[in-house]
Protein backbone atom coordinates (compact mmCIF):
# COMPACT_ATOMS: atom_id res chain seq x y z
CA UNK A 1 0.00 0.00 0.00
CA UNK A 2 1.25 3.44 -0.76
CA UNK A 3 1.36 6.30 1.52
CA UNK A 4 0.15 9.44 0.81
CA UNK A 5 2.21 12.39 2.00
CA UNK A 6 1.09 16.09 1.98
CA UNK A 7 3.09 18.85 0.90
CA UNK A 8 3.85 22.50 0.82
CA UNK A 9 1.42 22.89 -2.19
CA UNK A 10 -1.45 21.40 0.04
CA UNK A 11 -1.82 18.59 -2.32
CA UNK A 12 -1.20 15.06 -1.11
CA UNK A 13 0.75 12.48 -3.50
CA UNK A 14 2.72 9.34 -2.95
CA UNK A 15 5.71 11.20 -4.03
CA UNK A 16 8.09 8.92 -1.60
CA UNK A 17 7.23 6.29 -3.60
CA UNK A 18 7.75 7.78 -6.84
CA UNK A 19 11.20 9.27 -5.64
CA UNK A 20 12.45 5.69 -3.94
CA UNK A 21 12.55 4.55 -8.24
CA UNK A 22 14.06 7.47 -9.17
CA UNK A 23 16.47 7.57 -6.78
CA UNK A 24 18.06 4.24 -8.36
CA UNK A 25 19.48 6.39 -11.13
CA UNK A 26 21.62 8.43 -9.06
CA UNK A 27 24.08 5.75 -7.68
CA UNK A 28 25.56 4.93 -11.69
CA UNK A 29 25.16 8.22 -13.43
CA UNK A 30 27.98 10.31 -14.35
CA UNK A 31 27.94 13.41 -14.93
CA UNK A 32 26.22 14.83 -11.55
CA UNK A 33 22.68 16.38 -12.33
CA UNK A 34 22.65 19.68 -10.78
CA UNK A 35 19.17 21.13 -10.30
CA UNK A 36 19.38 25.26 -10.07
CA UNK A 37 16.23 26.41 -8.82
CA UNK A 38 16.37 30.66 -9.48
CA UNK A 39 13.70 32.83 -10.02
CA UNK A 40 16.06 35.48 -11.49
CA UNK A 41 17.29 34.41 -15.22
CA UNK A 42 20.46 36.08 -15.18
CA UNK A 43 21.37 34.02 -12.18
CA UNK A 44 20.22 30.79 -13.67
CA UNK A 45 22.34 31.85 -17.02
CA UNK A 46 25.52 32.76 -14.70
CA UNK A 47 25.69 29.19 -12.79
CA UNK A 48 24.99 27.27 -15.98
CA UNK A 49 27.78 28.92 -17.14
CA UNK A 50 30.05 28.07 -14.40
CA UNK A 51 28.61 24.43 -13.83
CA UNK A 52 26.74 23.36 -17.32
CA UNK A 53 30.31 22.13 -18.96
CA UNK A 54 30.96 19.22 -15.85
CA UNK A 55 27.03 18.90 -15.43
CA UNK A 56 23.78 17.91 -16.47
CA UNK A 57 21.89 21.13 -15.72
CA UNK A 58 18.15 21.21 -15.01
CA UNK A 59 16.53 24.53 -13.99
CA UNK A 60 13.20 25.80 -12.77
CA UNK A 61 12.35 29.53 -11.72
CA UNK A 62 10.05 28.47 -9.18
CA UNK A 63 8.92 26.16 -6.46
CA UNK A 64 6.67 24.01 -8.12
CA UNK A 65 8.69 23.07 -10.89
CA UNK A 66 11.45 22.75 -8.11
CA UNK A 67 9.46 20.22 -6.63
CA UNK A 68 8.30 18.12 -10.05
CA UNK A 69 12.30 18.02 -11.08
CA UNK A 70 13.31 16.57 -8.10
CA UNK A 71 11.19 13.92 -8.20
CA UNK A 72 11.53 13.48 -12.08
CA UNK A 73 15.43 13.84 -11.99
CA UNK A 74 16.68 12.53 -8.59
CA UNK A 75 19.52 15.60 -8.87
CA UNK A 76 22.51 14.98 -7.11
CA UNK A 77 22.71 18.40 -5.90
CA UNK A 78 20.53 21.21 -5.68
CA UNK A 79 20.88 25.17 -5.15
CA UNK A 80 17.92 26.67 -4.06
CA UNK A 81 17.36 30.41 -3.93
CA UNK A 82 14.85 31.25 -1.01
CA UNK A 83 13.24 34.21 -2.66
CA UNK A 84 10.94 32.53 -5.41
CA UNK A 85 7.92 33.96 -6.46
CA UNK A 86 5.33 31.36 -5.46
CA UNK A 87 6.12 29.52 -2.28
CA UNK A 88 9.55 30.51 0.27
CA UNK A 89 13.07 28.09 -0.62
CA UNK A 90 12.30 27.20 3.03
CA UNK A 91 8.86 25.51 2.10
CA UNK A 92 10.86 23.84 -1.20
CA UNK A 93 13.17 22.54 1.16
CA UNK A 94 11.05 21.19 3.65
CA UNK A 95 9.51 19.39 1.00
CA UNK A 96 12.20 17.86 -0.87
CA UNK A 97 13.82 16.74 2.63
CA UNK A 98 10.45 15.03 3.39
CA UNK A 99 10.71 13.20 0.36
CA UNK A 100 14.32 12.51 0.34
CA UNK A 101 15.98 12.89 3.50
CA UNK A 102 19.71 11.64 1.88
CA UNK A 103 18.83 15.20 -0.21
CA UNK A 104 22.02 17.86 -1.07
CA UNK A 105 20.46 20.69 -0.78
CA UNK A 106 22.74 24.39 -0.78
CA UNK A 107 20.48 27.34 -0.40
CA UNK A 108 21.21 30.83 -2.64
CA UNK A 109 20.57 34.07 -0.87
CA UNK A 110 21.38 37.94 -1.07
CA UNK A 111 20.02 37.56 2.45
CA UNK A 112 23.01 36.28 4.44
CA UNK A 113 22.82 36.67 7.92
CA UNK A 114 22.63 34.43 10.67
CA UNK A 115 18.57 33.50 11.23
CA UNK A 116 18.74 32.57 7.62
CA UNK A 117 22.02 30.52 7.27
CA UNK A 118 20.61 28.91 11.09
CA UNK A 119 17.16 27.90 9.44
CA UNK A 120 18.33 26.58 6.16
CA UNK A 121 20.99 24.24 7.85
CA UNK A 122 18.46 23.01 10.71
CA UNK A 123 15.89 22.60 8.27
CA UNK A 124 18.56 20.11 6.51
CA UNK A 125 20.51 22.14 3.97
CA UNK A 126 24.27 21.25 3.61
CA UNK A 127 25.36 24.64 3.11
CA UNK A 128 24.17 28.41 2.08
CA UNK A 129 25.71 30.49 -0.58
CA UNK A 130 25.89 33.59 -0.22
CA UNK A 131 25.10 36.11 -3.95
CA UNK A 132 27.05 36.94 -4.81
CA UNK A 133 28.48 33.91 -5.27
CA UNK A 134 32.33 32.75 -6.49
CA UNK A 135 32.79 29.98 -9.33
CA UNK A 136 35.30 27.34 -6.56
CA UNK A 137 32.40 27.54 -3.81
CA UNK A 138 29.49 25.84 -6.26
CA UNK A 139 32.37 23.36 -7.68
CA UNK A 140 33.52 22.51 -3.93
CA UNK A 141 29.77 21.97 -3.38
CA UNK A 142 29.23 19.75 -6.15
CA UNK A 143 32.38 17.46 -4.46
CA UNK A 144 30.43 17.62 -1.48
CA UNK A 145 27.78 16.06 -2.99
CA UNK A 146 29.57 13.37 -4.65
CA UNK A 147 31.07 12.53 -0.90
CA UNK A 148 27.93 12.46 0.42
CA UNK A 149 26.01 10.21 -2.10
CA UNK A 150 28.96 8.47 -2.07
CA UNK A 151 30.15 8.80 -5.61
CA UNK A 152 33.23 10.09 -7.64
CA UNK A 153 32.93 12.72 -10.41
CA UNK A 154 36.29 12.42 -11.79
Amino acid sequence: MLTALPNAFGEVGTMREVFLETKKRRSGRHPPHVLIVEDDPLTRRVVVGILGEANAMITEENARGAVASYLLYAPDIVFLDIGLPDISGFDVLDQIMTIDPDAFVIMFSSHDDAQNIGKALAAGAKGFVSKPFKKETLKSFIQGSALHHHKSYV
